[in-house]
This record gives C-alpha cells, sequence and structure tokens, in this order.
C-alpha cells in the first residue's frame, strides 16, 4: 500500500513461498485503506485432477478485494473445495465432510 500510495500502483513478487495464511485477511486490510487488491500465489501439487490418483494440481488461491460505499467486496478463492485443516479437523473428529470434497485410499 505504501508503494501504491506513492506511485498509483504497487506490484510485489516473492519467491520460494506457498503458503500465506488466510489470503482474504490480505483484501481486507487493503480495502479498509482504500486500495484495490489482487493477489495470488501457487502451491506445491496437492490436488489430483479428476480421474487421477498422482497429486499434479496446486491449490493456486487467489484474492480479490475492491473497496467500495455500498459494502466492500473481497473475494477469497481457491481450486480446492477444502483445506488441509478443514479436512484434518474433520478427520480428528471422526466426521465425514458435508459435501463430497476428496478421495480415500
Amino acid at each position: 500500500m505504501e508503494i501504491a500510495s506513492k506511485n498509483g500502483i504497487g506490484l510485489v513478487s516473492i519467491k520460494n513461498t506457498n503458503h500465506w495464511l488466510r489470503a482474504g485477511s490480505y483484501g481486507w486490510i487493503a480495502v479498509d485503506n482504500g486500495f484495490i487488491l489482487i493477489a495470488w500465489t501457487n502451491t506445491i501439487p496437492i490436488i489430483p485432477p479428476y480421474g487421477s490418483s498422482e497429486n499434479l494440481i496446486g491449490n493456486n488461491p487467489l484474492v480479490i478485494a475492491v473497496p467500495r460505499k455500498e459494502g466492500h467486496l473481497v473475494l477469497d478463492m481457491a481450486v480446492s473445495q477444502y483445506s488441509y485443516g478443514t479436512i484434518a479437523s474433520y478427520v480428528r473428529q471422526g466426521k465425514e465432510l458435508p459435501e463430497f470434497g476428496g478421495y480415500d485410499k
């Protein structure tokens, strides 16, 4: 936001990372300060494409955030239906996912 304030646009790139916590949080910080944000990252392959048993696709989270007078718009999306954390939580509780969302052995 500091770079964008000075130059009209801010562009930041990082490498050697694949987890950035709750991506939507960055969107809320941006819109609460009057900035538009488009941010994404790649991840290691953790998802098998349909019909495959081999993980070949990354989750690739994407955030789009736009400040608006009538309420900010923040989209926090990813390729997978459930995060690892959500799946692990259901496993610990001995419960099945509420909707189909993965493969067993």
